[in-house]
This record gives structure tokens, sequence and C-alpha cells, in this order.
């Protein structure tokens, strides 16, 4: 199982040391290297610690614990994987690939014929060369025919499969295409494997005619083997099975009720609900339950009813997997079939079953996607698992598992997080004091080793479980060597459960406090009299009623706090200072909820973005005077947007300058985020709000398209748009009059569109992050806005001739070079203009970059995250003495030394340092005091 993730680029060199590390460090007789190993070598899976220490491993031992770690079979698979990684970043991507790809997505086959006509290396070029790789790294056009990977069809952010779609093939293969050319990631395929296994060719049905073609041109089509209709049936690709049906395969039960093929399912069976024809998989039959409870498997998944019914009457294995992951249980649990849940259950389907992928139960899957009703009735209704109770803190079932089997406390259960972990383990992973206290006096072993080397005192420092720490150490718990020497390079975490900052009079709470903590964390909060608060996601109901008490309280930083229901929220309706509110991603609110803050008049600002609310909540805010942001919930209605007439602040505009800049993303004066079923008819309705500035409809499910965008020009103060751009919708977003920025994060558009972009006379910001169809033409036009100021797009396809135009930027001040090589940072380096140089998603990046920037004299502000620079980059930035802020976050190459050189910046006023391993304390206090230092370092 794997428990590490590969950097996207691996190095060979790298992992070889590590496996070096490895045996050594077994050679050493390291308790925690021998329980990596037990956890991970085939053949010591069921040895102690100290048996693996007992033995003489090899490299090749270590080498293959190392590749498992990594979540591959062996040492030979994980040097493919390498070996794959260095070969595809040797390929480049062909410039006009994706130009191909639309003509194809059109079913525009005229277009894609002067394509391929005016370069026939096209229909040979690969795409997708990026990492991560995965099964369609290195498509050619000819893969791209099966619809499979969907490319976000299944979102509707791209038409089904064009019915053209055979002639479209035969134009590739004629054109010189491979039928038989795979692709290069692993677990690829050719085209006819992927067009069998695609559930949008299948839906588009379209299937039948591509295999045809295909086998016309000489591919493959397996019709024999054993299962050869498995994978189109998992995959949802009802079609493909059908089409080789016709052809030949035999369909065995699995199939017909996958199928819903009643005639043929009844037939497997006599009178007595007996199986005739056992089903054949690897080279031997099937039991008659593991058959059954498979193709009822099969039949649940594609919503197969009548099949479904008639095979849960006879007598079958209900824990049988094999459609992709999860058991039917773990499927129903998802999603959110009580009904069928209470079927399986009462049919003794095994409520404690882990086998899948995630090694989770069903419980588990119900919680992941928010079924509570599932989740309310298995806890009440099924046996649930020890390591499911420590996790879900249900008291009752931790002490009746015990209670049952005394010797469990000590169990040891995979997971993708812990392998080889204890009770006690996640006790300390999810901060269970409750838990980890009745599992230590019931015997639980402080200092057992996890599979990942870890004690249960490593994992709760690494999870701050500050509660079951305490407990750890209490009961004599240890940390391994590895887990001190980590501790001693972190600056020593505080024991005081919270920072303050004085400039906005904002408590911030620590992660993973103790429930009695905040007793402390109210009487600071009315002793120095705070405005506000930031529950890091920690917040209650019975804690925000001790808040509602606090009449001083102006802000609440509510988010991502799982546990506030509706009856929480009834509290806020005392507090009529309120100003501003951040409620976002909270699962158990709803409008209901939402409308106690009808009293609050004096709010400001108000997020519900993540949350199941709608039209009723902004229904509960119209009135208020003062509202000049709102972040709508999940579920806003044609009917709830002329609500909005009803915000004064949107509604009449009141002179107040705007506010932005390239990485604001609540813009002054006013703004609002919209997510919901609307479509282009509702946006009409927003027409006549003269003070909103700032609207976001930045989001891939919201229903509207380019011609959505046509009434908004008509906003006299619109100046900040949201908005999931296409090359049709660009030429509407260059023509609003007033707009000054235009986030469009991730956009497909292509040079077409940001061509068409570049005719906007008023932008002054785009921010596209990755919009990976940019190329060439389309950057350069950039080069031509009068107004732009800011700039944030992926520079992956740009070519360096047209990243040379980043000089000739008229007005540009402030850059993100997402993407740009460090020898593209020449270019960057003669931007003279530049006051802020914001470094992030530029992880290649290395002191070769850093020194083409020693001449930006104007330059104030330069933040990096996640890059492979050193010490020797801070030296350069120490150089540059008009640096006024600076960020660093997530970059191990800086150390003290690093700093010292940064603490000499004449005018230099506030560092952020985050996630910098190797700087202690002591680097952080080199600064000056004039210079505000903000340090989270772990």
């Amino acid at each position: 199982m794997s428990t590490r993730s590969l950097p996207l680029r691996p190095n060979l060199d790298q992992l070889k040391i590590q496996a070096n590390e490895l045996h050594r460090a077994h050679r050493e007789q390291q308790p925690s290297a021998a329980a990596r190993i037990a956890a991970h070598h085939p053949e010591m899976k069921q040895l102690s610690p100290a048996e693996v220490l007992a033995r003489t491993i090899a490299l090749a031992d270590a080498q293959l614990v190392i590749a498992r770690e990594y979540g591959f079979d062996s040492w030979s698979t994980l040097k493919h994987h390498v070996e794959l990684a260095d070969a595809v970043a040797k390929l480049s991507p062909h410039p006009r690939f994706d130009e191909a790809v639309a003509a194809m997505d059109a079913g525009d086959l005229d277009r894609l014929r002067r394509l391929i006509a005016s370069d026939p290396a096209l229909v040979h070029a690969r795409t997708n060369l990026e990492p991560p790789y995965h099964y369609f790294t290195g498509a050619t056009l000819l893969h791209h025919v099966a619809g499979n990977p969907a490319r976000g069809r299944l979102e509707g952010k791209l038409p089904p499969l064009p019915k053209n779609s055979p002639e479209i093939a035969r134009l590739l293969l004629d054109a010189g295409a491979d039928v038989h050319a795979r692709t290069l990631g692993p677990h690829g395929g050719d085209t006819m494997g992927l067009l069998v296994t695609s559930k949008q060719a299948s839906d588009a049905d379209v299937t039948g005619p591509l295999i045809d073609v295909l086998l016309q041109y000489g591919a493959r089509l397996d019709l024999k083997s054993e299962g050869a209709l498995d994978a189109s049936l998992q995959n949802h690709a009802p079609r493909a099975a059908e089409k080789m049906i016709e052809l030949g395969a035999k369909a065995d039960v699995l199939a017909a009720a996958a199928l819903g093929r009643m005639d043929l399912l009844r037939g497997f069976f006599d009178n007595e609900g007996r199986l005739l024809s056992r089903p054949r998989r690897h080279g031997q039959e099937m039991a008659d339950r593991d058959a059954i409870g498979l193709a009822m498997l099969y039949a649940y998944v594609r919503e197969q009813h009548e099949a479904v019914d008639d095979l849960l009457e006879k007598d079958g294995n209900w824990n049988m997997t094999g459609v992709n992951n999860g058991a039917a249980l773990h499927r129903a649990a998802f999603a959110g079939d009580l009904t069928m849940v209470q079927r399986l259950v009462g049919k003794g389907a095994d409520t404690s079953n882990r086998d899948n992928p995630f090694n989770s139960t069903p419980l588990s899957w119900a919680d992941h996607n928010k079924q509570d009703a599932v989740f309310q009735w298995m806890r009440e209704h099924c046996r649930i698992d020890l390591h499911d109770a420590v996790t879900f803190d249900l008291r009752d079932h931790v002490e009746a598992r015990l209670r049952e089997d005394p010797s469990s406390v000590n169990t040891r259960l995979d997971h993708w997080v812990i392998p080889q972990g204890t009770p006690l383990h996640w006790a300390a992973s999810m901060n269970r004091e409750e838990a980890a206290k009745i599992l230590l006096e019931k015997g639980a072993d402080p200092n057992i080793l996890a599979g990942n080397g870890m004690t249960p005192l490593d994992v709760a420092d690494v999870d701050h479980a500050a509660a079951v720490r305490s407990l750890l150490e209490q009961h004599g718990g240890k940390r391994t060597a590895a887990a001190k020497r980590a501790r001693a390079r972190r600056r020593p975490e505080s024991s005081v459960p919270y920072r303050i900052d004085e400039k906005q009079r904002l408590l911030q709470v620590r992660q993973s406090i103790d429930e009695k903590e905040w007793d402390t964390i109210l009487a600071v909060m009315a002793e120095q009299r705070l405005t506000g608060l930031d529950a890091n996601g920690q917040m209650t109901d019975a804690v925000l009623a001790r808040i509602a008490e606090l009449d001083h309280v102006t802000r609440l930083e509510l988010n991502f706090s799982k546990q506030i229901t509706d009856d929480g929220l009834e509290h806020l309706a005392r507090m009529s200072r309120l100003q501003q509110l951040d409620l976002s991603w909270l699962p158990g609110i709803s409008d209901a909820g939402v409308a106690n803050l009808t009293p609050c008049d004096q709010l400001e600002s108000v997020s519900l973005m993540g949350t199941p609310t709608g039209d009723g909540a902004i229904n509960a805010l119209t009135g208020k005077r003062r509202l000049r942001h709102f972040k709508s919930g999940n579920h806003v209605t044609k009917a709830g947007l002329p609500l909005f007439h009803q915000f004064p602040a949107f509604k009449i505009w009141e002179g107040r300058e705007p506010a932005f800049s390239l990485m604001t993303f609540t813009p002054e004066p006013t703004s609002l985020l919209l997510r919901g079923s609307f479509t282009n008819e509702g946006l009409r309705s927003l027409v006549g709000l003269d003070g909103l500035f700032a609207l976001n409809l930045d989001h891939d499910t919201l229903a509207v398209t380019a011609a959505g965008l046509e009434p908004l020009a008509d906003l006299p103060h619109l100046g900040w748009l949201g908005f999931d751009a296409t090359d049709e919708a660009m030429p509407r977003i260059a023509a609003m009059p007033h707009l000054r920025f235009l986030m469009c994060q991730d956009t497909v558009a292509g040079d077409e569109g940001f061509v068409a972009l570049s005719r906007s006379q008023s932008l002054e910001y785009i921010w596209g992050r990755r919009c990976y169809n940019l190329r060439g033409r389309g950057f350069s036009a950039l080069a031509t806005m009068p107004a732009l100021r800011g700039l944030s797009v992926s520079c992956k396809n740009v070519d360096d001739e047209a990243l040379s135009t980043l000089p000739r930027f008229p007005a540009l001040t402030q850059l993100m070079p997402m993407d740009v090589p460090d020898a593209g940072f020449r270019h960057v380096g003669r931007c003279e203009q530049l006051e802020a140089l914001e470094c992030m998603y530029v992880t290649d990046m290395t002191d070769a970059a850093t020194a083409h920037l020693a001449g930006l004299s104007r330059l104030t502000s330069y933040r990096a995250w996640t890059s492979r620079i050193t010490d020797r980059s801070l030296e350069v930035l120490g150089r540059l003495s008009s640096l006024e802020r600076l960020l660093f976050e997530n970059i191990a190459g800086i150390t003290d030394a690093g700093l010292a050189a940064l603490a000499r910046l004449p005018r230099l006023r506030e560092i952020e340092l985050d996630m910098l391993p190797n700087v202690t304390s002591e680097g952080v206090a080199s600064f000056p005091a004039h210079v505000r230092v903000k340090s989270l370092l772990s």
C-alpha cells in the first residue's frame, strides 16, 4: 500500500539513496526501519520488528520496501516509472495539437483535414506530457477519438462526442495514424482499449461504428479471453459490451447482470435458483456464491434494479469486489442509498469490510460523501470496528469492541496515511483524547511502531494533537530518533493555544486544541476585548453559544468548522455588532440556520461558499445597508438572483475607490460570488446592480455560457469578473467597457481567446493559472494591452520567443512567472518596471533563475512558494535594496545563513516564513526590530 508520494519528476539516484539509508538503518538495528520493512515486505508481513532486525536483508529487500512505500509492486516497476518520466520529459508538445483536438470535439472534419495537410507530423504528435503521469500520458490524436478520459464531458464542459467520430478516426488513419500505438503512461493502452472502456463513446452511441473502423484498419479486439467484457462493463460502457457480444464475445452471468438482460440472466439459473454455468476468472471457475455476489455488484453499479432484486433473492457473497473498487455496501453507503444499505446488512454484508484501495469501511465511505442518514443508521444498528470507532469518536463502540476482545487494543490495520497502525496511532492522528485514554487504560502500547516507523507520539506531533500528545507522554510514550531530529529542527511549539494579530485585533486558534483550552481562549478574548476570532476549523455549537456572550466581537472566521449546525447559528442572532462572518464549507448548516442573521444589521461581509445554502440565505440578508461582500452557498436558483436588488450596496454605487491587485480575491468596494443552478437567463436579473464592482462566476459547474455574459456589459461599475472562460467568451469579456480584472482560473481558452482578450483597453490584471492552451501567439498578443499591470498565466506551452516580449508589456508591474523555466527568467529580469514578483507554481525554479533578477531595481515585493532555490538566491535578493516585503514557504534549500543576507536589506518592512525545515528560531530572530516577522515554521 502506498504511504509516500513520488515527486512529479522523480530521480532514480535519490531513490537509490533512500534504499541504501533504509538498508543501513536495518544494519544499525533501528526499530523504525524494521517496522517499515515489516509493513511493506511481502515475506515479512507477519514478523515483529525484533524478528525483522534478527534477519539479514539484502539491498534488494530495501529497494523493494521503498518501491512498495511509493505504491509500486517492485523496484523494477518503480525504476520503469522513473525512466518513463525521463523519456516523456524529452518530448515536446506540438503547437497545433490542441487546435486539432478542438476540431475533433466540434466534429469539424474540414478544419482537421487542413491542419493535418499543413503539418502531416501532427497525427504522430503526443500530448499530456506533464506529470503526474497516468494512462493518457503521451496520447495521440487517434487516442482522443475514444473520448476516454472524459476531459470535462461528464461535467458538461464539452459537448458529447460528435456523431461523425468514425469519420474522424478514418481521416486520421488515412493520414498515417498508427492504430496500434499505445499511450505512454502507466497502464496505457491503444485506441481500441480506450474505446471499449469509454463511457463517453457509449453515451454518444458511437462505440459500435468506431470499433468497426478500427477493426478495418487492423486493430486487435479480444473477444475470447475470460472476462473479455469486464472492462467495458466496469467502466460504464455497455454499448462496447453489446458490440463485442455481437462480434462473438460470450456473455456470462456477470455480463447479463450488468447489462440488465433478464432474458439471459434467468437462463443461468435453474428453478431452485442454483447457478448452472459458472463464470471463469484467472484460470478457474468462480464459486457459486462469489459469482452471484459479483453479478449483483455489477448490476447495482450499472443501476439494473430488476437484476439486483432478482440476485438478492439468491444465496450470494455480498462482500465481493471487482467493479473498480468497493463492495456493494461501500457503493450504497457512498451513494446514500439507505434502503440498499439496510438490505445488504440484513443479508449479512460485512460492515467492517476494508477490501478496497482506500482500506476503508462502508461507514467511512458514507462519512466521506457526507451521507449523514446512512452514517447515523450504521452507527446505531451495525457493529463498528475499533479503528473506525476511534476515528469517529464513538465511545460506546470503542468500549464494546474492547469488551469483546481485549487483545484488539493493539490490532494493526493498514491505512493510506498510517500503514500497520494501531487504534492508538489513529487516536493520535485524529486527536481523540477520550478514545486514547480508554485505549491506554486497556493496555495499548504507547511505543508500538506503525509501518511508517512512527510511534503514536510521533504521529501526535506531526498532526498537532496536543491533548493526545500530553496523554501519551504521561503514559511513557517516546519519540523515535528520526522524530526527535525533526522536532529539534522545528521551532518549539507554543503551549499557548492561540496567537494574536494585534494589527487586526484577531485571535487565531492553534491547530488541534484541547476542548478545555477554549476556556483560556474565551478569557483572553474577554480580557483584551479582541474583536475577531479565527477558529481554525474547530468551532462547535456549544462554544459558539459562549462567543455570543462577548458583546465586542465583530468578526468570526468559522470556515471548515464541520461541527457547526443550524443549532449553533441560532446564537448569532444575539451578535448584533457582527461585521465579518465566514461560514464557508460548513456541511451541517442550511437556509434556516442562516436566517438567524436577520437581526445582524452591521454585517459587511458574509461567506457561505461551499455550504448547502441558497435562496433562503440570500433573502435573510436583504436590506442590510452595510453588506458589501457576499459569497453564496451552492444552491442559488434563478429565483434567488433578483433578491440582490435588495442589497443596497449592490444596487447603488456609493463612489468608493476600487481596491484590488493580482493576489486579491475579495476586491473592494463590493463583491459577489455565486454558485448554483441558475443559467444565462437568470443572470439577466443582475442588470440594474449599479453598485456591483466584482462578480465571481468562475466555476466549471455553473450552467452559464459565453452568451450569458452579454447583459453584464450593462453593469456600469463592473470592474472585476471571475468566469470559466472559453475562446467564445473572451471577445465578450474584452468588450466590457469598465472591466479591470479577469479571473479565469484554469481556463480552457487558447490563443484565439487570448488574442481576442488582448483587444481590451481597460483590463489591468489577468489571473489564468493553469491555462495550458495558451501558446506563443496568444501570449505575445497580451504584450499589446495598454493597461495590463498584473499577469498570472501558465507559460508551460509558451515558447521562448514569446516570453521575450515580456519587457515590452507597456504597464506590467506585477508578475507571476508560472511555469517559466530558469532560462526564461532572463526575460523577467529585463522587465525594469516590475515592482512585485510572485514565484508561485514554479516548483523547478533554481538559483539560476534568481540570478537573472539582480537588475530589478524597482522590485519592492518578492514571494516564493515551493521551489528549489537555496541560500544563493537569498544572497542575490539581499543585494536588491528596493525590497520591502518578502515571503518564503516550503523551500528546503533555505537556511539561517540565507536569512542573514536578507536581514541587511535597508527598506525591508515585513517577511513571512513558513514550512522551512532547515531554518531555526535563531535564524528568524536575526531580523532587526523594525521588520515585522510572521513565522509559522514546521
